[in-house]
Protein backbone atom coordinates (compact mmCIF):
# COMPACT_ATOMS: atom_id res chain seq x y z
CA UNK A 1 0.00 0.00 0.00
CA UNK A 2 1.23 3.51 -0.76
CA UNK A 3 2.59 5.75 1.97
CA UNK A 4 -0.07 8.43 1.44
CA UNK A 5 -2.95 5.96 1.74
CA UNK A 6 -1.40 4.47 4.87
CA UNK A 7 -0.95 7.94 6.39
CA UNK A 8 -4.57 8.89 5.63
CA UNK A 9 -5.93 5.71 7.20
CA UNK A 10 -3.87 6.23 10.39
CA UNK A 11 -5.21 9.77 10.73
CA UNK A 12 -8.78 8.55 10.41
CA UNK A 13 -8.21 5.93 13.11
CA UNK A 14 -6.72 8.54 15.49
CA UNK A 15 -9.60 10.94 14.85
CA UNK A 16 -12.10 8.20 15.58
CA UNK A 17 -10.35 7.36 18.87
CA UNK A 18 -10.30 11.03 19.93
CA UNK A 19 -14.00 11.45 19.21
CA UNK A 20 -14.92 8.42 21.26
CA UNK A 21 -12.81 9.74 24.24
CA UNK A 22 -14.43 13.15 23.94
CA UNK A 23 -17.85 11.54 23.92
CA UNK A 24 -17.05 9.60 27.10
CA UNK A 25 -15.64 12.68 28.93
CA UNK A 26 -18.56 14.90 27.94
CA UNK A 27 -16.32 17.46 26.27
CA UNK A 28 -18.15 19.58 23.72
CA UNK A 29 -15.05 21.09 22.10
CA UNK A 30 -14.87 20.51 18.36
CA UNK A 31 -12.42 17.94 17.24
CA UNK A 32 -10.52 18.30 13.94
CA UNK A 33 -8.01 16.11 12.17
CA UNK A 34 -5.19 18.44 13.24
CA UNK A 35 -6.04 18.11 16.96
CA UNK A 36 -4.35 14.71 17.23
CA UNK A 37 -0.92 13.38 16.45
CA UNK A 38 -0.18 10.27 14.49
CA UNK A 39 0.14 7.41 16.90
CA UNK A 40 -0.53 3.75 17.19
CA UNK A 41 1.02 3.10 13.78
CA UNK A 42 1.42 -0.55 14.63
CA UNK A 43 -2.28 -0.86 15.45
CA UNK A 44 -3.15 0.73 12.11
CA UNK A 45 -0.92 -1.68 10.25
CA UNK A 46 -2.58 -4.59 12.05
CA UNK A 47 -5.99 -3.33 11.00
CA UNK A 48 -4.80 -2.98 7.41
CA UNK A 49 -3.44 -6.52 7.35
CA UNK A 50 -6.72 -7.88 8.68
CA UNK A 51 -8.64 -5.96 6.03
CA UNK A 52 -6.39 -7.35 3.31
CA UNK A 53 -6.90 -10.89 4.59
CA UNK A 54 -10.67 -10.41 4.52
CA UNK A 55 -10.50 -9.14 0.93
CA UNK A 56 -8.37 -12.10 -0.14
CA UNK A 57 -10.70 -14.61 1.55
CA UNK A 58 -13.79 -13.06 -0.08
CA UNK A 59 -12.28 -12.83 -3.57
CA UNK A 60 -10.32 -16.09 -3.45
CA UNK A 61 -13.04 -18.31 -5.08
CA UNK A 62 -13.39 -15.90 -8.01
CA UNK A 63 -9.62 -15.68 -8.46
CA UNK A 64 -9.29 -19.46 -8.34
CA UNK A 65 -12.08 -19.82 -10.92
CA UNK A 66 -10.44 -17.30 -13.25
CA UNK A 67 -7.07 -19.00 -12.92
CA UNK A 68 -8.68 -22.36 -13.69
CA UNK A 69 -10.32 -20.96 -16.85
CA UNK A 70 -7.06 -19.41 -18.03
CA UNK A 71 -5.20 -22.64 -17.37
CA UNK A 72 -7.77 -24.61 -19.39
CA UNK A 73 -7.59 -22.18 -22.33
CA UNK A 74 -3.80 -22.32 -22.25
CA UNK A 75 -3.88 -26.11 -22.34
CA UNK A 76 -6.29 -26.13 -25.31
CA UNK A 77 -4.07 -23.69 -27.19
CA UNK A 78 -0.99 -25.82 -26.55
CA UNK A 79 -2.81 -28.94 -27.79
CA UNK A 80 -3.91 -27.16 -30.97
CA UNK A 81 -0.40 -25.89 -31.66
CA UNK A 82 1.02 -29.37 -31.14
CA UNK A 83 -1.60 -30.81 -33.51
CA UNK A 84 -0.63 -28.31 -36.24
CA UNK A 85 3.04 -29.12 -35.72
CA UNK A 86 2.33 -32.85 -36.09
CA UNK A 87 0.39 -32.26 -39.32
CA UNK A 88 3.20 -30.13 -40.73
CA UNK A 89 5.81 -32.75 -39.88
CA UNK A 90 3.82 -35.62 -41.40
CA UNK A 91 3.08 -33.68 -44.62
CA UNK A 92 6.71 -32.62 -45.04
CA UNK A 93 8.53 -34.79 -47.62
CA UNK A 94 11.22 -37.04 -46.23
CA UNK A 95 13.71 -36.29 -48.94
CA UNK A 96 14.69 -33.19 -50.87
CA UNK A 97 16.56 -32.70 -54.08
CA UNK A 98 19.96 -31.11 -54.34
CA UNK A 99 20.04 -27.47 -53.35
CA UNK A 100 17.33 -27.90 -50.67
CA UNK A 101 14.59 -28.05 -53.29
CA UNK A 102 11.37 -30.00 -52.88
CA UNK A 103 10.82 -32.95 -55.22
CA UNK A 104 8.48 -32.42 -58.20
CA UNK A 105 4.76 -32.85 -57.59
CA UNK A 106 3.19 -36.21 -58.44
CA UNK A 107 -0.27 -34.69 -58.77
CA UNK A 108 -2.15 -36.17 -61.75
CA UNK A 109 0.48 -38.88 -62.35
CA UNK A 110 -1.38 -41.69 -60.64
CA UNK A 111 -2.95 -44.62 -62.48
CA UNK A 112 -6.53 -43.40 -62.02
CA UNK A 113 -7.03 -41.71 -65.40
CA UNK A 114 -10.12 -40.99 -67.45
CA UNK A 115 -11.55 -43.86 -69.48
CA UNK A 116 -11.72 -41.45 -72.40
CA UNK A 117 -7.92 -41.78 -72.68
CA UNK A 118 -8.50 -45.34 -73.81
CA UNK A 119 -8.40 -45.40 -77.61
CA UNK A 120 -11.23 -47.94 -77.89
CA UNK A 121 -13.56 -45.99 -75.59
CA UNK A 122 -12.76 -42.70 -77.31
CA UNK A 123 -13.47 -44.20 -80.75
CA UNK A 124 -16.80 -45.70 -79.67
CA UNK A 125 -17.97 -42.45 -78.08
CA UNK A 126 -16.92 -40.44 -81.14
CA UNK A 127 -18.80 -42.74 -83.52
CA UNK A 128 -21.92 -42.60 -81.35
CA UNK A 129 -21.86 -38.78 -81.23
CA UNK A 130 -21.47 -38.51 -84.99
CA UNK A 131 -24.28 -41.01 -85.60
CA UNK A 132 -26.81 -39.24 -83.37
CA UNK A 133 -25.59 -35.64 -83.90
CA UNK A 134 -28.24 -33.12 -82.86
CA UNK A 135 -30.42 -35.63 -80.96
CA UNK A 136 -27.69 -36.64 -78.50
CA UNK A 137 -27.75 -35.60 -74.83
CA UNK A 138 -25.42 -36.28 -71.87
CA UNK A 139 -27.94 -38.78 -70.48
CA UNK A 140 -27.99 -40.74 -73.76
CA UNK A 141 -24.19 -40.84 -73.81
CA UNK A 142 -24.22 -42.16 -70.23
CA UNK A 143 -26.76 -44.89 -71.11
CA UNK A 144 -24.82 -45.89 -74.22
CA UNK A 145 -21.64 -46.16 -72.16
CA UNK A 146 -23.37 -48.37 -69.57
CA UNK A 147 -25.15 -50.68 -72.03
CA UNK A 148 -22.54 -51.15 -74.76
CA UNK A 149 -19.05 -50.11 -73.69
CA UNK A 150 -18.88 -51.34 -70.08
CA UNK A 151 -19.93 -54.95 -70.91
CA UNK A 152 -17.32 -55.13 -73.66
CA UNK A 153 -14.63 -53.98 -71.21
CA UNK A 154 -15.81 -56.51 -68.58
CA UNK A 155 -16.35 -53.71 -66.07
CA UNK A 156 -19.06 -53.80 -63.45
CA UNK A 157 -21.95 -51.52 -64.34
CA UNK A 158 -21.86 -50.03 -60.86
CA UNK A 159 -18.62 -48.31 -61.88
CA UNK A 160 -20.32 -45.98 -64.32
CA UNK A 161 -19.89 -42.28 -65.11
CA UNK A 162 -21.96 -39.32 -63.94
CA UNK A 163 -23.86 -36.84 -66.07
CA UNK A 164 -21.16 -34.25 -65.37
CA UNK A 165 -18.48 -36.60 -66.72
CA UNK A 166 -20.64 -37.34 -69.75
CA UNK A 167 -21.00 -33.62 -70.41
CA UNK A 168 -17.23 -33.12 -70.12
CA UNK A 169 -16.62 -35.94 -72.60
CA UNK A 170 -18.98 -34.33 -75.12
CA UNK A 171 -17.15 -31.00 -74.82
CA UNK A 172 -13.80 -32.72 -75.36
CA UNK A 173 -15.25 -34.31 -78.50
CA UNK A 174 -16.28 -30.89 -79.84
CA UNK A 175 -19.99 -30.97 -78.92
CA UNK A 176 -21.30 -27.81 -77.22
CA UNK A 177 -24.75 -26.82 -76.00
CA UNK A 178 -26.12 -23.93 -78.13
CA UNK A 179 -29.33 -22.40 -79.40
CA UNK A 180 -30.87 -23.02 -82.80
CA UNK A 181 -30.20 -20.31 -85.38
CA UNK A 182 -31.49 -19.97 -88.92
CA UNK A 183 -28.22 -18.76 -90.39
CA UNK A 184 -24.92 -20.60 -90.41
CA UNK A 185 -21.81 -18.45 -90.13
CA UNK A 186 -18.37 -19.90 -90.73
CA UNK A 187 -15.39 -17.62 -90.25
CA UNK A 188 -12.80 -18.53 -92.87
CA UNK A 189 -10.88 -15.24 -92.94
CA UNK A 190 -7.83 -16.75 -91.29
CA UNK A 191 -7.52 -19.79 -93.53
CA UNK A 192 -4.13 -20.12 -95.19
CA UNK A 193 -5.49 -19.98 -98.75
CA UNK A 194 -7.69 -16.98 -97.91
CA UNK A 195 -4.72 -15.10 -96.43
CA UNK A 196 -2.64 -15.73 -99.57
CA UNK A 197 -5.51 -14.64 -101.87
CA UNK A 198 -6.13 -11.49 -99.82
CA UNK A 199 -2.47 -10.49 -100.00
CA UNK A 200 -2.39 -10.97 -103.80
CA UNK A 201 -5.68 -9.09 -104.26
CA UNK A 202 -4.45 -6.05 -102.32
CA UNK A 203 -1.26 -5.93 -104.38
CA UNK A 204 -3.28 -5.95 -107.62
CA UNK A 205 -5.64 -3.23 -106.41
CA UNK A 206 -2.64 -1.09 -105.44
CA UNK A 207 -1.27 -1.43 -108.96
CA UNK A 208 -4.62 -0.55 -110.57
CA UNK A 209 -5.19 2.38 -108.23
CA UNK A 210 -2.54 4.39 -110.07
CA UNK A 211 -4.57 4.03 -113.29
CA UNK A 212 -7.91 5.12 -111.77
CA UNK A 213 -9.31 8.65 -111.47
CA UNK A 214 -9.60 10.05 -107.96
CA UNK A 215 -13.16 10.85 -106.89
CA UNK A 216 -14.16 13.64 -104.52
CA UNK A 217 -16.97 12.49 -102.24
CA UNK A 218 -17.78 16.04 -101.09
CA UNK A 219 -18.37 17.66 -104.48
CA UNK A 220 -19.24 14.36 -106.21
CA UNK A 221 -16.84 14.96 -109.08
CA UNK A 222 -13.46 13.82 -110.31
CA UNK A 223 -10.70 15.98 -108.91
CA UNK A 224 -7.65 14.15 -110.28
CA UNK A 225 -7.13 12.22 -113.49
CA UNK A 226 -4.51 9.47 -113.62
CA UNK A 227 -1.11 10.14 -115.23
CA UNK A 228 -1.04 7.50 -117.96
CA UNK A 229 2.13 6.41 -119.66
CA UNK A 230 2.40 5.30 -123.28
CA UNK A 231 0.27 2.19 -123.82
CA UNK A 232 -1.62 2.50 -120.54
CA UNK A 233 -5.40 2.88 -120.33
CA UNK A 234 -7.68 4.40 -117.78
CA UNK A 235 -9.21 1.90 -115.34
CA UNK A 236 -12.56 2.26 -113.59
CA UNK A 237 -13.59 0.43 -110.43
CA UNK A 238 -16.90 -1.39 -110.99
CA UNK A 239 -18.77 -2.82 -107.99
CA UNK A 240 -21.79 -5.08 -107.86
CA UNK A 241 -24.66 -4.40 -105.48
CA UNK A 242 -27.90 -6.27 -104.93
CA UNK A 243 -30.81 -6.10 -102.50
CA UNK A 244 -34.33 -7.43 -102.04
CA UNK A 245 -37.39 -5.25 -101.33
CA UNK A 246 -40.49 -6.79 -99.75
CA UNK A 247 -44.08 -5.61 -99.96
CA UNK A 248 -44.45 -5.37 -96.18
CA UNK A 249 -41.23 -3.50 -95.57
CA UNK A 250 -41.61 -0.41 -93.45
CA UNK A 251 -40.06 1.64 -90.72
CA UNK A 252 -39.72 0.09 -87.29
CA UNK A 253 -40.25 3.38 -85.45
CA UNK A 254 -43.37 5.55 -85.75
CA UNK A 255 -45.40 8.22 -83.97
CA UNK A 256 -48.83 7.22 -82.72
CA UNK A 257 -51.40 7.72 -79.98
CA UNK A 258 -50.95 6.18 -76.57
CA UNK A 259 -52.30 2.68 -75.94
CA UNK A 260 -52.49 2.08 -79.69
CA UNK A 261 -50.30 -0.27 -81.68
CA UNK A 262 -49.68 -0.39 -85.41
CA UNK A 263 -50.85 -3.69 -86.88
CA UNK A 264 -48.60 -5.07 -89.59
CA UNK A 265 -49.32 -7.88 -91.98
CA UNK A 266 -47.74 -11.20 -91.15
CA UNK A 267 -44.85 -12.25 -93.31
CA UNK A 268 -42.57 -10.24 -95.55
CA UNK A 269 -44.85 -10.28 -98.58
CA UNK A 270 -43.77 -10.42 -102.21
CA UNK A 271 -40.14 -9.64 -102.89
CA UNK A 272 -38.39 -7.69 -105.64
CA UNK A 273 -34.74 -8.43 -106.35
CA UNK A 274 -32.70 -5.47 -107.63
CA UNK A 275 -29.08 -5.67 -108.76
CA UNK A 276 -26.82 -3.10 -110.39
CA UNK A 277 -23.23 -2.57 -111.49
CA UNK A 278 -22.04 0.72 -110.01
CA UNK A 279 -19.15 3.04 -110.88
CA UNK A 280 -17.88 6.29 -109.40
CA UNK A 281 -18.01 8.20 -112.67
CA UNK A 282 -21.22 7.22 -114.54
CA UNK A 283 -23.26 5.77 -111.67
CA UNK A 284 -25.21 2.67 -112.81
CA UNK A 285 -23.66 0.73 -115.64
CA UNK A 286 -26.27 0.30 -118.43
CA UNK A 287 -26.26 -1.02 -121.96
CA UNK A 288 -27.70 0.78 -125.00
CA UNK A 289 -31.18 -0.78 -124.74
CA UNK A 290 -31.60 0.31 -121.14
CA UNK A 291 -30.50 3.83 -122.03
CA UNK A 292 -33.11 4.10 -124.80
CA UNK A 293 -35.87 2.98 -122.47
Amino acid sequence: MGRLKKYSLIRRINVQKARSKKRNNGDDLPITDDAYDLEDEEAAETVLKNLLKMLVIESEPKIVEKLSQWEQKLQETEERIQHLIDINETSKPDKCLEGDLLPPSQHGKHLSKSLLHDEYVSLRITNYLRATKFQVTPRLVKEYFEKHILPELYIDRAQTISLTTSRCWMKKMGFNYKRYKKGVYVDGHEREDVIVYRREFLQKIEEYNRLMPKWNDINCEIYEEPNLLTGEKKHLLITYNECVFHANDGTREFWGPEEKQLLRKKGLGKGLHVSEFLTETIRQLKDEEEKQE
